[in-house]
């Protein structure tokens, strides 16, 4: 479970960058698991996954604002938002010590495959 968040941490950093653009298999496969192993599905046709889809809305999202830095504020701050509400429908508490270790992953998680792109990267007008 502990993976499938890093990488919706990871998710959530590279949109304050610039909207990301699907497919995005990873963050797909993180959402649909931690969907999976929710607490609050009660039956399989009746469930919740609005902050699911939020946070893949608000990843994606290219909604105008004032400026460049400002959508990609407020594209963050919806992100981090939702990946809240996801942890806590999987029952993880956002403690100092999970910010730590996921800060500690997003770190190294570059420096073990040097050779390999990272697998999110946002789209940035290059007119900016």
């Amino acid at each position: 479970m502990f993976h499938a968040l890093c990488v919706l941490d990871d998710a959530a950093h590279a949109c304050m960058k610039g909207p990301l653009r699907p497919p995005l298999p990873g963050v797909r496969l993180a959402l649909a698991y931690l969907y999976s192993v929710s607490n609050d599905r009660t039956e399989i046709y009746n469930s919740h996954r609005g902050v699911f889809d939020a946070f893949w809305k608000a990843i994606t999202s290219d909604e105008p604002a004032y400026s460049v830095s400002m959508q990609n504020t407020i594209r963050g701050t919806e992100a981090h938002g939702c990946f809240a509400g996801i942890c806590r429908r999987v029952g993880v508490a956002q403690t100092i010590d999970f910010g730590t270790a996921l800060a500690r992953a997003r770190r190294t998680a570059g420096r073990s495959r040097t050779s390999t792109p990272p697998t999110i990267t946002p789209e940035v007008d290059p007119g900016v």
